[in-house]
């Protein structure tokens, strides 16, 4: 086991910072520019972006003062003192990103299933995000209120009651297995759907990857919620949360760079020379499309009965289409 977390800290904070800012502005790129679509969506990925640059900054700031070694090594009273504030205050803004960012993912997945949302599905992606988003709430409020006044976490000579370390671990458990349980709804969700259609395995298996992207997040939430076994540990908490902090800066900038990649392909296009310009891209969609789009979500049979099958899921091939080609 490591004795000092800080370059790993700096290391995983702007490694992947900096390549998320580069996939977040290659996307309103391509949603805002070349395809004249910027959505609700998008706009959660910008804000999920900027949460995370905030969650850095403040790690970065705490590794400056200690935050990754053990409480005991910082000598200086004030560094002490800063290490500590960092440390307690970081995860809030992860927290929110982790927050936007999973909006941004049921955004995304309504406008991909298109008409071929039912009402039951909306109602069901709502309702797992409403009690996310309370769970989320939850959490930030035990970690910045658990103490009052707040000073009192990095300033432990002022006589103030605090609640138990109980109440951390439980909280940040409760909210990190749920957001890995929206990461793998969302994730399996349209993969389930894209596996009922009658494509190439290649095609299937290039479409699940961009899609279920959010996979990989959920799998860094889990790992974070093993490391979460060191939230009650408030006597060398600046050592203990060293491992929480990569792990909860990876699920936030991981989500942010596979939520961007399925609209990227018209840079990649571009780059091949199969778009000779950004205008004409959205120009030849149409022209390919004759003008309109296909609003089709079933069939009808002679009878006059709706027949629900492969006409539900075209719908959102077309979606997959207009955000990946």
């Amino acid at each position: 086991m490591p004795t000092d977390y800080r370059k790993q800290l700096d290391q995983v904070a702007w490694s992947l910072c900096i390549l998320s800012i580069c996939t977040v502005s290659a996307r309103c790129y391509c949603r805002a520019w070349v395809l004249r679509k910027f959505g609700w969506d998008d706009g959660f990925m910008v804000v999920t972006l900027a949460f995370g640059i905030c969650m850095a900054v403040l790690v970065s700031f705490g590794v400056r003062h200690g935050y990754g070694l053990h409480l005991a090594d910082i000598a200086d009273p004030n560094e002490r003192g800063l290490a500590l504030k960092f440390t307690y205050i970081s995860p809030a803004p992860s927290i929110l990103a982790s927050t936007s960012g999973k909006i941004f993912m049921v955004l995304f997945l309504l406008r991909l299933l298109g008409h071929s949302a039912k009402r039951r599905h909306r109602w069901f992606l709502f309702g797992v995000a409403a009690v996310m988003v309370a769970l989320n709430i939850f959490t930030i409020g035990i970690i910045v209120g658990q103490c009052t006044p707040v000073e009192k976490s990095w300033k432990p000579w002022i006589p103030v009651r605090c609640l138990g370390p109980s109440w951390l671990d439980i909280g940040g458990r409760l909210q990190a297995a749920w957001n890995a349980f929206m990461d793998l709804v969302t994730a399996m969700f349209p993969v389930y759907m894209i596996w009922r259609l009658q494509l190439k395995t290649s095609t299937k298996w290039g479409l699940t990857f961009l899609i279920g992207g959010s996979v990989f997040a959920a799998a860094a939430t889990f790992v974070k919620v093993y490391y979460m076994r060191d939230m009650t540990n408030l006597t060398d908490v600046t050592y203990a949360w060293g491992p929480l902090a990569l792990w909860y800066m990876a699920e936030v900038f991981v989500l942010v760079i596979m939520g961007s990649l399925p609209t990227l392909k018209p840079i990649v296009s571009q780059i091949q020379g199969r778009m000779p310009s950004m205008g004409s891209y959205v120009l030849s969609k149409r022209q390919r499309t004759g003008g309109s789009k296909t609003t089709t979500v079933g069939s009808k049979s002679s009878n006059g009965f709706r027949h629900r099958g492969q006409g539900d899921i075209t719908v959102a091939l077309n979606e997959i289409d207009n955000m990946s080609t």
